[in-house]
């Protein structure tokens, strides 16, 4: 069995705020969406060049109301980035309540960050590529 890709769907507690996270702050477009009777879209499908996501206006949004405040997440979406430094301070600078930088044991420099919806989205650089590559991964 070969797996071929996997595109991770979000529960959205308000869709449209979501969307517009993703495509304002990190650069998504959206390629196609569902709506429902009354004309409000229920699923969109986003993509940031090889990168997707789909997003899923949640049916119970209060419990993930309840989640976000609680400080609860269920995953972690983990983005690796070309310039760390520079998306950090857009990203602040557009509003969001980024964190403070961090060195990983692995060799990596990351900063994290939640969507509307509380999860928690990690970026990620490599500090020296070759730490990176473990040969008995391969």
């Amino acid at each position: 069995m070969k797996l071929k890709k996997m595109t991770p769907i979000l529960d959205a507690i308000k869709i449209q705020e979501t969307e517009i996270f993703y495509c304002e702050y990190l650069g998504f477009k959206k390629i196609s969406e569902e709506l429902d009777k009354n004309n409000n879209p229920y699923w969109m499908h986003l993509v940031n060049d090889e990168m997707e996501i789909m997003l899923y206006q949640a049916y119970e949004p209060l419990k993930i109301e309840a989640k976000k405040k609680s400080g609860f997440y269920d995953f972690i979406l983990y983005f690796e980035v070309e310039d760390i430094e520079s998306l950090h301070k857009n990203l602040g600078e557009l509003g969001c309540k980024v964190s403070d930088f961090g060195t990983t044991e692995y060799g990596m420099q990351e900063f994290y960050l939640k969507d509307p919806n509380g999860n928690q989205l990690t970026f990620g650089q490599a500090i020296i590529a070759e730490q990176n590559h473990n040969p008995e991964l391969n």
